[in-house]
């Protein structure tokens, strides 16, 4: 290849190099699984069908929920997607620790009709 065909090629080779570095740089650490949770959203279930997430927001990573049934009825806790679902006696609490990627995720009580009466909410993760 001659001298002109070769510098012909330079302003492609930069812009490739630049596109791989700016993917690289837009990905996400990977997920830290081997850490317990540093940050936890309080979840609070009452028997007028409300769910309450605190705070709504978090960042990825492992996340510790804590649901609270403060009714005097049996409530859940599930998270959409994760596969988490636990049953909570009136008065009682749980925790729970996930591995929470970035995403918007819904956690509702899963007891018979309490979602479709408005048991759920979102948290989101990022």
């Amino acid at each position: 290849m001659s001298r002109a065909g070769l510098l012909s090629c330079v302003p492609c080779i930069v812009l490739l190099m630049a596109l791989v570095l700016a993917a690289c740089a837009s990905r996400p650490p990977p997920l830290d699984v081997s850490t317990p949770a540093d940050q936890e959203v309080r979840v609070s279930l009452r028997d007028d069908f409300t769910i309450r997430a605190t705070p709504d927001r978090v960042r990825a990573g492992r996340v510790k929920f804590t649901a609270t049934n403060e009714g005097s009825t049996m409530h859940g806790f599930f998270i959409e997607g994760i596969g988490v679902e636990q049953f909570i006696a009136p008065g009682t609490s749980l925790t729970q620790e996930s591995v929470m990627p970035s995403a918007t995720w819904v956690l509702y009580c899963p007891v018979t009709d309490h979602r479709g009466r408005g048991m759920q909410t979102q948290v989101v993760v990022g």
